[in-house]
């Protein structure tokens, strides 16, 4: 274990990037341009006014579990839980009582509901659940009736792993009564300057500095990559950009 992390230390280090080029942003929606995400808000707006559960689907970096928690916050639920699981950690983090004869799995997921009485689950990375999570998320959903809404993020491949019974279909319709579908980044090129100049001004503040602007070489750059990372991706690209510009005007190449 020692030799371990200091291995891991070492290759993190080989290619972190300047704490200075680090932003934290509110967790909420950013603003956008696009038609497409014009009807996401449209559908965050309608789902919050009912309880059924919902799956955000979306590549890697697309900003799903904003849209997730932008639903609980203009929800009848707000003043209640909301409660964040990560489906691919190595363990639920719950309470578990190894006296009890019941599966630990089922104790400390129970546990979660519990806790979220009223509020709302959040389960990010649903495809990553293993099947005896899954069937235990089954079982508490279709017996026990928590009054907890559950909403889900999931990869794409979701859908693949439902036709393939690699992902249990009868609790992926539990999960997903209705969907909200977040279009990767090179397919909304018109959100990629809206967001650029969101993080480039929020850049800006917490560094009490002038806002840096695109070049039109840069905004073209920008709009040509593909952006596989979405709009994470265009976040650390922006902010690394802005920090290694020595003037105010951003170029394609610095």
């Amino acid at each position: 274990r020692p030799a371990m992390d200091k291995q891991l230390v070492e290759t993190v280090g080989r290619y972190a990037r300047p704490a200075r080029t680090m932003l934290l942003l509110p967790d909420e929606l950013i603003p956008r341009q696009s038609e497409a995400f014009a009807r996401i808000e449209r559908a965050i707006r309608n789902i919050a006014t009912t309880d059924v559960n919902a799956v955000i689907f979306g590549e890697c970096g697309s900003g799903k579990e904003q849209i997730a928690k932008e639903i609980y916050r203009l929800s009848s639920r707000t003043q209640k839980p909301c409660t964040v699981i990560e489906a691919g950690g190595a363990a639920l983090v719950g309470n578990h009582d190894p006296a009890n004869l019941r599966s630990e799995v089922l104790n400390r997921m129970e546990g979660y509901f519990k806790k979220a009485d009223g509020g709302t689950i959040i389960i990010k990375n649903v495809q990553l659940l293993n099947f005896e999570k899954q069937s235990v998320l089954l079982h508490i959903l279709e017996n026990e009736h928590p009054n907890v809404r559950v909403i889900c993020t999931a990869d794409p491949e979701l859908r693949r792993m439902v036709s393939e019974k690699t992902f249990r279909p009868n609790l992926f319709y539990i999960l997903r009564p209705v969907d909200i579908t977040v279009p990767p980044l090179r397919e909304v090129t018109e959100d990629i300057v809206p967001l650029s100049d969101y993080f480039l001004t929020r850049f800006a503040h917490s560094r009490e500095q002038h806002r840096k602007k695109l070049d039109a070489s840069a905004i073209k750059a920008l709009k040509l990559h593909p952006w596989p990372g979405n709009v994470r991706e265009l976040k650390d690209t922006v902010l690394y950009a802005a920090f290694h510009s020595k003037t105010d005007v951003i170029l394609e190449q610095m």
